[in-house]
């Protein structure tokens, strides 16, 4: 039978655990957003991807996990790969929409020169 300390050690560290991943979620969520909301803003502003909010809550329910023995949806190896590949897929997402936006753009500013120098020739 488990001792109650055990269990409350087992329940306190499922639930950091639990929170220290939904600030990753929150925050890859924020990460899938910030392109459009940048090129729905209107203002000239700097924007930070700060990516230490997702890794120190990362490796915060890593050490956790390991710590407290943790199996299933917060084992270690889990909490890792989909931690990892939540991160990476959303900055690839980002660098993605900003090349496409970067590139329609250019295409946009060169078109509209080249009728602007039709125009005046």
């Amino acid at each position: 039978m488990i001792s109650v300390a055990a269990w409350i050690v087992s329940w306190t560290g499922t639930i950091l655990i639990a929170f220290c991943c939904f600030i990753v979620l929150i925050k890859c969520i924020w990460n899938i957003g910030l392109p459009y909301a940048m090129l729905l803003s209107k203002e000239e502003r700097g924007w930070s991807t700060f990516p230490v909010i997702e890794v120190v809550p990362l490796i915060i329910a890593l050490s956790i996990a390991w710590l407290t023995e943790q199996a299933g949806l917060f084992s270690v190896l889990n909490i890792a790969k989909i931690g990892v590949i939540l991160i990476v897929a959303t900055y690839i997402h980002f660098c993605a929409v900003s090349i496409i936006v970067g590139i329609w753009q250019y295409k946009q500013v060169s078109t509209k020169k080249d009728r602007e120098s039709d125009v005046t020739k």
